[in-house]
């Protein structure tokens, strides 16, 4: 493995172990603090309006906080191991249980930091998770074939 293939695996691991911090850190904040949070978060998306259900925008912000930051983990995590793993299969098998088993994780640490763990926040994070995963794959695919592409067309002007 050449120097430069460390180096960005080294990157993308940094870069993944810092999306994983991010969002067990969130699991470890008092209920308090994170509900804080989110109603911060709804009133810059501007959805803090008098007369609104405040509290059902609040909830729906908190789903897509969680779909988006296991979508982030799902690019991150896939660019880390892109292509890295033998056989393919095998890397798709291990990219799916690290992702269930983060979200797994998330949800146990909200027990100790009094927030109600929820199954359904398990499926919302993998299902984020997987789309991030697939739209990471789907870029590591065209980059493969446009270096094929490009090693082909060298080739025949050789």
């Amino acid at each position: 493995m050449s120097m430069m293939n460390r180096k960005k695996i080294i990157i993308w691991a940094v870069i993944t172990g810092m999306v994983l911090l991010f969002i067990w850190g969130n699991s470890m904040l008092p209920p308090d603090v994170s509900d804080g949070l989110s109603k911060w978060v709804t009133g810059i998306l501007g959805f803090n309006r008098p007369g609104e259900q405040t509290d059902s925008m609040n909830h729906i912000v908190r789903k897509l906080a969680h779909y988006s930051e296991y979508f982030a983990l799902g690019i991150v995590l896939w660019l880390a191991l892109c292509g890295k793993i033998k056989p393919f299969l095998r890397g798709i098998v291990l990219q799916g249980f690290c992702g269930l088993l983060t979200a797994v994780i998330d949800e146990t640490i909200q027990l100790f930091s009094q927030r109600g763990p929820s199954l359904t926040d398990v499926w919302l994070d993998y299902a984020g998770f997987l789309c991030g995963s697939l739209l990471a794959l789907l870029i590591c695919h065209i980059r493969a074939k446009r270096a094929e592409k490009k090693s082909e067309k060298e080739t025949a002007e050789s």
